[in-house]
């Protein structure tokens, strides 16, 4: 079966003469993360992608129309490290996979978005937070972050592209770099609302619904 994990494997030992990245180099640690536990939920199909990857021209076996041009965003729970506690594939960290298309050509490239969640934990070399934030297990100096993990959609509206999880606000990204701004930013307050991670967006008012 082709998983997730093998796609962007293969992407990266292709020898597309493309850079792999792991967050902009190797990871340094104060101390070794822990392996993830056997769970269905993290291995096979589910099983984390841990590296981030820039693949400028793939290889394409026949020919583009040069006509086409866009890019495929996809969206998808991937922990960063082993859970505190009981886990859920829910509860994953989001990554996000590009594929860009234009001139008969085409790339990759793939973020775990920098939630608040990410990023602290990130910080930490470990998981702080346990899975859709029970308290039973997650790291008391956290209670009140209440971070996305913008982990189940990702839409394009309103000239934006935006990450979408269930109870929170989007989390906004950069299309061509998938950097994601701080959300504070990133979000008007009367936009900084929390929204469900499938909206309908109505032609009459251009505005998503849920």
């Amino acid at each position: 079966m082709l998983t997730r994990r093998n796609t962007v494997r293969s992407i990266a030992a292709a020898g597309f003469g493309a850079s792999m990245s792991m967050l902009g180099g190797p990871r340094v640690w104060a101390k070794t993360p822990e392996r993830f536990p056997n769970d269905p939920f993290l291995n096979g199909f589910y099983a984390p992608v841990s590296i981030e990857s820039d693949q400028p021209q793939l290889r394409i076996s026949g020919e583009l129309p040069r006509e086409l041009s866009g890019t495929l965003y996809r969206n998808g729970p991937n922990p960063q490290f082993a859970p505190r506690g009981p886990y859920h594939w829910f509860a994953g960290d989001g990554m996000i996979h590009a594929f860009h298309i234009g001139d008969g050509r085409a790339s990759y490239m793939n973020r775990w978005v920098r939630t608040p969640k990410w990023q602290v934990e990130h910080d930490a070399g470990e998981a702080l937070i346990g899975s859709f934030g029970n308290p039973r297990y997650t790291d008391p100096r956290f209670f009140s972050l209440r971070s996305t993990v913008a982990n189940t959609n990702i839409v394009w509206h309103a000239d934006r592209l935006m990450a979408l999880e269930e109870g929170h606000a989007p989390f906004l990204l950069d299309p061509a770099s998938l950097k994601s701004p701080p959300l504070a930013v990133a979000m008007r307050p009367t936009a900084a609302k929390r929204t469900g991670p499938s909206p309908h967006i109505p032609r009459s008012t251009r505005r998503p619904a849920r």
